[in-house]
């Protein structure tokens, strides 16, 4: 089973206590039919701190669980090259492309938007897409801003993979320690 490792911050995270039960519902609707989320919002409005509390529920069913930041991804492939070519055919980005079970990539849109890293991110949502495997988002972006840091291609699939949640409110952090 393949499962991700939890940051510290995130290590208390509780899919009963810090999910909301529409979202709970809407998630297990998702997932069963093939498909995903898509949690946006500004930023501190809590969509890692949610996505972390999914992925723990689920890799506790046990279903194969990988989650990414979408900048770290990008990086750990990078990584993975050597004069432009894949080293290991087995790397992270094909583990994320077939990965029977949930992906989750988190903070999408936040990394530098490149040709290469455009490229990359077509293959693999396009790959989850055709598939039917279920990939939840989270990102500071909407579909209007992601479409022009990404391009439509990949905007248009995200759509159609996944159910739009506005995860509205404000900061979490500024107001943690008040």
């Amino acid at each position: 089973m393949k499962t991700y490792k939890t940051p510290k911050i995130f290590e208390n995270v509780n899919y009963e206590t810090d999910v909301k039960d529409d979202l709970k519902k809407l998630l297990e609707k998702q997932v069963r039919s093939g498909k995903g989320l898509y949690l946006y919002g500004g930023t501190g409005t809590g969509k890692t701190h949610v996505a972390y509390a999914m992925a723990k529920k689920f890799a506790s069913m046990p279903l194969n669980v990988l989650f990414y930041n979408a900048t770290d991804f990008l990086d750990r492939m990078k990584a993975e090259f050597k004069d432009g070519v894949a080293e290991n055919e087995d790397g992270v980005f094909d583990e994320a492309k077939n990965l029977k079970g949930i992906l989750f990539i988190d903070d999408l849109g936040a990394e530098k938007g490149t040709e290469w890293t455009n490229e990359r991110f077509t293959l693999l949502i396009n790959h989850r897409y055709e598939e039917m495997l279920p990939t939840i988002f989270t990102s500071n972006c909407d579909l209007e801003i992601l479409s022009a840091r990404m391009g439509d291609r990949v905007t248009s699939r995200i759509f159609a993979m996944t159910e739009l949640v506005n995860m509205g409110g404000g900061d979490r952090r500024l107001t943690q320690n008040s």
